[in-house]
C-alpha cells in the first residue's frame, strides 16, 4: 500500500522525469522519501508479480492476459458491485500508451498515442464512472462463429447492467441492427452512429443516420473520452518494459477516478481531485508508518541498552550453547546473551561474581 502512495504521490506532484528522481537532491519530494528508501522502491518494482510465475505457462494456453488477469477480474468486479450506474451508459475504446513488447499492442493513428494497449469500457454517462472495462486481446476463441466482434463486446460489457430499461451509446464500430436486436430483449436500447456501407441499412436510414452522426458524437465524447483526460491528468505511468505492469499503471489511473466519484457521492464532498489523491495516498500508507515508527522505537529502545551491537556469538557461553546476542556486558564488553547474563542488569555472570 505504501508503494502504491509513492506512485500516486509523485502523479500530483512530480509527474516528469525518471520516478527515481523524487529522492535526488535536484527534484525532491519529502513525503515520498520519509515515506521509503529509494532502494527499497525499486527493489519491489523489479519483483512485482501479480500471479503464480510456476503456473502461467499452463494458464496463458488459454488466457493471453494470464500475468495479470485474477487482480484484472477482481477490479472489474469491485467496479460493478460499488455502483449502479444511472439510465445512460457509454461503450468505447481506450489506448493505454506504452511502447511494451507483448502479443497484443495496438497501433491506431487517430489517437495522439499511435501505440498502447487497448480496453474496451463501458462508462456511466453523468458520472464518467467506470463500471467494466476488457482489455482487447485478439482473436478469441470463445466468441461463436459468424458473431461480430464489437457485438460480442458490447454484451459482455453489459451483461452486468441489462434488463434495467438503459440505454447505451456507441460510435459506428459496435453499432449494428442485431446488436440492437439483441439489447432490445433485455430490455436496454441503443443509440449510435452507423456505417453507411453496412447491407442491413436502407437508404432512407443512411440520411438519417448522417444527421444523427453530430449528437451521438456528444454523447460519446462526454464518456469514454473524457475519463480518458481525467486519468491521464494525474498519471502514475512510467517507463517499464514489462506489459502487466503496463496494465497496472492504467488499473491505478482507473481506480482513483472511481473511487473520487464514490467518494463525493457517499460524503457530498466538494474538493478538487488532486487533493482528494493526496488524502487516498495519506490513508495508503498510514498503517506502514505507523509500523515503521514502532521499529524506529524499538530500535532506539535497545539502542538505550549500553553497548548494543551487531548479533554474533555469545562470548561468555557460561549458562548457553552459542546463543546469539547483540548485547555486551556493561563490565567487560564481551558479547552476553539471556542466559548468561545477570537478572537485573546486562552485566555478564563471571563480572558479576
Amino acid at each position: 500500500m505504501a508503494f502504491i502512495s509513492i506512485l500516486f504521490v509523485r502523479a500530483i506532484m512530480c509527474p516528469v522525469g525518471a520516478i527515481v528522481d523524487c529522492w535526488s537532491e535536484s527534484f525532491l519530494v519529502p513525503l515520498i522519501k520519509e515515506t521509503m528508501p529509494r532502494d527499497r522502491f525499486i527493489s519491489i518494482m523489479q519483483h512485482l508479480r501479480f500471479d503464480d510465475r510456476d503456473t502461467r505457462a499452463e494458464r496463458v494456453k488459454t488466457d493471453k492476459f494470464a500475468a495479470i488477469s485474477d487482480i484484472w477480474t477482481r477490479f472489474n468486479e469491485n467496479c460493478a458491485k460499488s455502483f449502479t450506474p444511472g439510465e445512460h451508459m457509454t461503450i468505447d475504446e481506450q489506448l493505454f500508451p506504452t511502447k511494451v513488447r507483448c502479443p497484443f499492442t495496438q497501433y491506431i493513428a487517430t489517437k495522439p498515442d499511435k501505440f498502447g494497449i487497448k480496453f474496451w469500457m463501458a462508462t456511466d454517462l453523468d458520472t464518467k464512472y467506470v463500471c467494466s472495462a476488457s482489455p482487447y486481446l485478439g482473436k478469441d476463441p470463445s466468441r461463436q462463429k459468424g458473431e461480430r466482434l464489437a457485438e460480442n463486446m458490447v454484451m459482455k460489457l453489459m451483461e452486468p447492467f441489462l434488463d434495467d430499461g438503459r440505454n447505451v451509446t456507441t460510435d459506428n464500430f459496435f453499432t449494428s441492427l442485431s446488436l440492437s436486436h439483441r439489447l432490445l430483449q433485455r430490455k436496454t436500447t441503443l443509440l449510435g452512429t452507423v456505417n453507411k456501407v453496412r447491407r442491413e441499412l436502407p437508404q432512407l436510414a443512411k440520411d438519417t443516420a448522417k444527421r444523427e452522426v453530430f449528437s451521438t458524437s456528444v454523447l460519446l465524447q462526454c464518456g469514454v473520452d473524457v475519463l480518458d483526460q481525467m486519468a491521464r491528468m494525474y498519471s502514475v505511468r512510467s517507463a517499464t518494459r514489462r506489459w502487466p505492469v503496463a496494465v497496472f499503471y492504467n488499473m491505478l489511473d482507473l481506480a482513483p477516478v472511481n473511487a473520487y466519484i464514490l467518494y463525493k457521492a457517499c460524503t457530498g464532498w466538494t474538493g478538487k481531485r488532486r487533493l482528494f489523491l493526496r488524502l487516498l495516498a495519506q490513508q495508503l500508507r498510514c498503517r506502514f508508518m505507523q509500523h515503521k515508527e514502532i521499529l524506529a522505537q524499538r530500535q532506539a529502545a535497545a539502542a538505550a541498552v549500553p553497548g548494543t551491537v551487531k548479533t554474533t556469538q555469545c562470548q561468555v557461553q557460561e549458562s548457553c550453547n552459542r546463543n546469539r546476542s547483540r548485547f555486551t556486558c556493561a563490565t567487560c564488553k564481551k558479547f552476553t546473551c539471556a542466559k548468561c547474563r545477570d537478572d537485573g542488569h546486562w552485566v555478564c555472570k563471571p563480572c558479576k561474581v
